[in-house]
C-alpha cells in the first residue's frame, strides 16, 4: 500500500520538524518511491529554511540533485527503489540508490551541495519543492536521521526490513493507511506538525515495495509517530493473484496440514498420492511444515512415489497443435536432490505437453513438447540449482512457437538468456488428456522423475510474467516462507 501523487497539483506539507539536524550538522534522508516518469517531474521531498534550501531531493533532467549540486543516481521508472543521501555539511553529499528487492545491490555516488544550511527548519514538503517541481508516482515511506549513515550504513539497513528502516530514523513517515480527505496523516505528533494536503493523493492498495512487512517500532525519546500496517496472509494471496493476472491463473497456497486434498485458487485441486496413485494423507507421508505465514510446505520423496495428482484442464494447456499461447509456472522449492526432478508438469511418458523440472545436470528447465512431431523446445538455466536451500523458481514463455522466448528465474534473478534449444522441427504443443502433476512427471499410476525435497506455493498462469512482475511476486512471497 502506498500513496500515489498523480499530478502537479498534489502534494503534502508538514509543520515544524525541528527534530532534524540544523546549522550544517550531518543528516541522512531516505525514501521508498516508485516514480512514474524519469525527467523533469520534480521533488520527492524539500526541506526548506527560509530562503535557503537544505537537503532538497529533486529530479531535473534525470539527475537527482541536492541544492544546485549534481551527481545523483538516475531513477528507474515504474519500479520500487530506495533513494537516499547523507550530508555531512559544508557541501559534502553522498548518494545511495537501490532497486534490488533483496537489498543487496546498491549504487553509491558523490554529489555536491550548495547554499547555507543554517537556520530553523520550518517546513517539510512531500511531493513538491521550492522551485515548484512536483512528484509523479508512488511514495511508500520516508525517513530522516541525524548523522551520516554512509555506504555501509545504508546497505546494512536492507530494503526488505521496514522495521530496520524506521528504527534507524529520528523521524519516519509511512504512507500505508487510509485517511480522510483533509489530512494525509499526523506524521510528527500533532499541533503545528499536522500535515496539510493540497490536491488528492490516492491510497493505492495494489502498490507497495516488494518484500516489505510493516511493523510497529518505538524508541523512547525519539520524536516520531509511526503508523503501522501488517499485511495478512489472505491479503497477500489476493496480491499474488492480482499479479498473476486474469488469464487462467491457478495457485495452490498449501493451506492444509492434514487430509487428502490440497485445494487451489481458481481451477483444480490436487490429491496427495503415493505408489500406484493411491491417495495418501498429508500428515502421513508429506510431513507438512508450517511456514511463517501460516501456510505449509510439503515433503516429496521418490522412494514412496510421493506426488500431487491434478486434473486435465484447458487452463493448463497452452498449445493447439498449430500455435502456442503464453504461460508462466513457478514454485518455492528446497530440493534435497538436483538430478532429474520434476516440479510441475503436464507430461506423461507417452503423451506430453510441457514440464518444469530440474534436468540431469541440475539445471532449471522448461521443456515444450510437440507430441505429433516428437520434437521439443528446451530452455535451461546457465548454472545448476543449489541443493538444500529454499529457492523461488519461475519459467515464463512468450507463446512464440516459431522463435520461443523462455525466461527462467531463480529468486527473481534471470537465470538464462531467453533462448531455447530445438530438437527436430517443433510446431506447437498440443491439447492432450495428460493430467497436471506436482512433484513428478508421468501419470499418477506410474510417476517418474519424482521430486525429492520440499515444495510450497506452486502456481500456473496463462501469461508471460514480466521481470518486474516476477520481482513483485518474489517480494510478496519471500516473507511468507521466512526468507526475510
Amino acid at each position: 500500500m502506498s500513496w500515489l501523487f498523480p499530478n502537479a497539483d498534489t502534494y503534502a506539507e508538514v509543520g515544524a520538524v525541528g527534530a532534524l539536524p540544523q546549522n550544517g550538522d550531518p543528516i541522512s534522508v531516505w525514501w521508498m518511491i516508485r516514480p512514474s516518469i524519469a525527467t523533469d517531474f520534480g521533488t520527492y521531498v524539500g526541506l526548506e529554511a527560509g530562503a535557503n534550501r537544505i537537503g532538497l531531493l529533486a529530479v531535473v533532467s534525470k539527475y537527482f540533485t541536492v541544492n544546485d549540486g549534481t551527481g545523483g543516481p538516475v531513477p528507474v521508472v515504474d519500479e520500487w527503489q530506495v533513494i537516499g543521501y547523507d550530508d555531512q555539511g559544508g557541501g559534502t553529499v553522498r548518494w545511495h540508490h537501490c532497486t534490488d528487492p533483496t537489498g543487496t545491490t546498491w549504487a553509491h555516488s558523490d554529489g555536491t551541495a550548495g547554499g547555507d544550511r543554517a537556520g530553523v527548519v520550518d517546513v517539510l514538503r512531500l511531493g513538491i519543492g521550492p522551485d515548484g517541481f512536483r512528484m509523479r508516482g508512488h511514495i511508500a515511506a520516508g525517513c530522516a536521521a541525524a548523522g551520516r549513515l554512509g555506504d555501509a550504513g545504508f546497505e546494512a539497513l536492507g530494503v526488505t526490513s521496514m522495521a530496520a528502516w524506521v528504527a534507524a530514523a529520528d523521524l519516519a513517515w509511512q504512507f500505508n493507511v487510509a485517511v480522510g480527505s483533509t489530512a494525509l496523516t499526523d506524521l510528527t505528533g500533532g499541533g503545528a506538525n499536522q500535515t496539510s494536503l493540497t490536491g488528492t493523493p490516492t491510497l493505492d492498495t495494489g502498490q507497495e515495495p516488494p518484500g516489505w512487512t510493516y511493523y510497529p517500532t518505538t524508541t523512547p525519546g525519539r520524536r516520531r509517530r509511526v503508523t503501522t500496517y501488517v499485511r495478512g496472509t489472505q491479503g497477500r494471496l489476493n496480491d499474488i493473484m492480482t499479479t498473476l493476472g486474469t488469464t487462467t491463473p491457478s495457485l495452490w497456497p498449501c493451506w492444509e496440514p492434514t487430509g487428502v486434498l490440497v485445494t487451489g485458487i481458481s481451477v483444480g485441486d490436487l490429491i496427495p498420492s503415493e505408489t500406484a496413485g493411491a491417495a495418501e494423507a498429508l500428515e502421513d507421508d508429506f510431513a507438512p511444515e508450517l511456514l511463517p505465514c501460516g501456510l505449509y510446505s510439503y515433503h516429496f520423496h521418490p522412494t514412496g512415489d510421493h506426488h500431487f495428482a491434478g486434473i486435465d484442464h484447458a487452463n493448463f494447456t497452452f498449445g493447439n497443435g498449430t500455435v502456442d499461447t503464453p504461460f508462466s509456472v513457478g514454485a518455492w522449492i528446497r530440493p534435497n536432490a538436483i538430478v532429474s526432478n520434476t516440479i510441475v508438469a503436464k507430461y506423461s511418458a507417452t503423451v506430453r505437453e510441457w514440464r518444469f523440472w530440474i534436468d540431469a545436470d541440475g539445471k532449471l528447465d522448461l521443456e515444450l513438447y510437440d507430441e505429433s512431431a516428437d520434437t521439443t523446445e528446451i530452455a535451461a538455466s546457465t548454472a545448476a540449482l543449489t541443493a538444500g536451500q529454499w529457492q523461488w523458481v519461475v519459467a515464463t514463455y512468450d507463446g512464440g512457437e516459431t522463435a520461443p522466448v523462455v525466461n527462467l528465474y531463480v529468486n527473481a534473478s534471470l537465470a538464462n538468456d531467453g533462448t531455447t534449444a530445438e530438437t527436430g522441427l517443433y510446431v506447437a504443443m498440443e491439447d492432450t488428456a495428460t493430467p497436471l502433476t506436482v512433484g513428478c512427471s508421468g501419470v499418477t499410476a506410474t510417476p517418474v522423475n519424482e521430486f525429492h525435497g520440499r515444495i510450497a506455493l506452486p502456481f500456473i498462469t496463462g501469461k508471460a510474467l514480466s521481470a518486474a512482475e516476477v520481482t513483485t511476486l518474489y517480494g510478496y512471497m519471500a516473507p511468507m516462507v521466512g526468507l526475510v
